[in-house]
């Protein structure tokens, strides 16, 4: 039965009249925002995801989306321009990033918050993190503690919502593995073969999107990492096992090119748990805790490092300056500790934190001295850097180059907050070569019928990414893909 009514869908979805059958691959952000514009573009949506669970890697997303000139910035009475957002992006990726895909990311960011407003999403916390000029970055408020979640899984829910009214329009199609696509002489995108339950259904489109994520979620021998960076293999990862790169070797079969495939963005705080220190998958400690004025120290219970700096320049220094974190006789990754105070945990969002607390990633504890006990340091040392990062916040800078302070003091008195983090495998800026159209290139130019948007492609954000331009590429270009996939000819 099941594998009949799998047939009934392909053939009546093929049987669509006069609407243009565009055939999705992944089901993310890039992908349900593909999606959502070629529906409202006229066409009939199939979305295709290999796993069970839509929202891939995008659910995870905790520290924001950016976007400049939105309402909740006016609110706030924010000065951004979308040059501004260029000009940040541009310098993260140490001129490595493709300009005119760096133009369109920040002029169709406001647009992008809009989108998903409209869709019912609360954007409305703005906060500064690392690499940027100004407050840009955007998340919910939270409420509830024990109903807390992160921002990616606010927009993959709302949307998922959108998507779900769609039907018969839009079409979800859980646990299909796309196998390869389809060409006909000409080397034009035909369609595409999956397999679901054990069948192989063959699908013909008019245009196919590929927004199937990044390759940070597998580092066996037979990896994308292995084969592009090999010396970061050993490292765990805050991806999912879906992200696996298939979605560029799909594209290469059929004659893609790819760009930037060694830059792979380590994040210089991930959560490690206590008892369990060598989890190959991690949850991310968001930049929003750095935002809030969290501080990190080493071993010895100093600080080392601008904490709202680029993420390469931290984990940089996290990595020279810290040392393994060692607990119940297992040696684990190299670490630094992450501190909030009261106020920070405010201005994080108290009812998120309540979140990682009851996960076992955050332990709080009295005062100054019981942080210095929980570290292993001497009691002066601890109360000295503190004091000193007391010193540099009100003169308004510090030797690592800090001028942001947004934390101002840290009392010896009050309870701290206390976090153990290390750097992870998080985000790959390579991948397909793609035009501000989300046209997949080849050698000779644009594979005609076939888009991509999101971690899939590469030549947007250089050398590094910018925190909280990984959801905003995803809107930015999935929109676009949907768009110009399903426009009539």
């Amino acid at each position: 039965m099941k594998k009949l009514s799998l047939l009934i869908l392909c053939v009546s979805y093929l049987c669509a009249q006069g609407q243009k059958n565009i055939v999705i691959v992944g089901g993310g952000l890039a992908g349900l925002s593909a999606a959502i514009e070629a529906q409202r573009n006229g066409a009939h949506v199939l979305l295709l995801d290999k796993e069970n669970d839509i929202g891939g890697n995008s659910k995870k997303a905790s520290s924001g989306m950016n976007a400049a000139c939105t309402p909740a910035q006016a609110c706030k009475q924010i000065i951004d321009s979308p040059e501004s957002l260029a000009c940040d992006t541009l310098m993260s990726g140490k001129g490595c990033s493709d300009k005119k895909l760096v133009d369109v990311l920040a002029q169709e960011s406001a647009d992008a918050w809009q989108f998903l407003s409209d869709l019912g999403i609360d954007l409305s916390i703005v906060s500064q993190t690392g690499g940027h000029s100004v407050a840009r970055t955007h998340r919910a408020e939270q409420k509830r503690s024990f109903a807390a979640t992160n921002i990616g899984m606010d927009i993959i829910n709302a949307l998922a919502r959108y998507v779900n009214n769609c039907d018969p329009t839009i079409t979800i199609l859980r646990g299909a593995r796309v196998s390869r696509l389809l060409i006909d002489e000409k080397g034009d995108v035909t369609g595409l073969s999956y397999s679901k339950n054990g069948k192989t259904c063959h699908v013909e489109a008019d245009a196919i999107v590929l927004a199937t994520g990044g390759f940070c979620g597998q580092t066996d021998k037979c990896s994308l990492i292995a084969q592009y960076r090999p010396d970061l293999a050993a490292l765990s990862t805050t991806n999912g096992n879906c992200a696996d790169g298939d979605g560029i070797k799909l594209a290469c079969a059929v004659g893609a090119s790819v760009v930037d495939m060694e830059k792979v963005q380590v994040h210089p705080t991930g959560f490690v748990h206590p008892h369990y220190p060598n989890e190959l998958r991690k949850f991310l400690a968001p930049e929003s805790l750095r935002a809030a004025g969290g501080i990190l120290l080493n071993h010895k219970g100093q600080r080392f490092t601008n904490e709202l700096g680029k993420r390469d320049e931290v984990t940089e220094n996290i990595l020279t300056y810290c040392s393994p974190y060692c607990a119940y006789g297992e040696k684990g990754p190299i670490s630094s500790y992450l501190i909030l105070n009261e106020a920070g945990a405010e201005l994080f969002q108290k009812s998120v934190l309540d979140f990682y607390i009851r996960r076992g990633f955050v332990q709080q504890v009295a005062n100054a001295n019981i942080l210095a006990d929980f570290i292993g340091v001497a009691r002066d040392q601890l109360i000295q850097t503190l004091q000193n990062y007391n010193t540099c916040s009100a003169k308004g800078c510090d030797e690592f180059g800090k001028k942001l302070f947004p934390i101002k003091n840290f009392s010896l008195h009050e309870p701290l907050y206390v976090m153990i983090i290390t750097p992870c495998l998080h985000y790959t800026m390579g991948g397909l070569k793609f035009n501000e159209d989300a046209q997949v290139l080849g050698n000779n130019g644009p594979i005609k019928k076939l888009y991509a948007a999101g971690e899939v492609t590469g030549g947007l954000h250089g050398a590094n990414r910018l925190c909280g331009n990984s959801l905003l590429e995803c809107v930015v270009f999935g929109r676009r893909a949907g768009k110009n996939a399903s426009r009539k000819d």
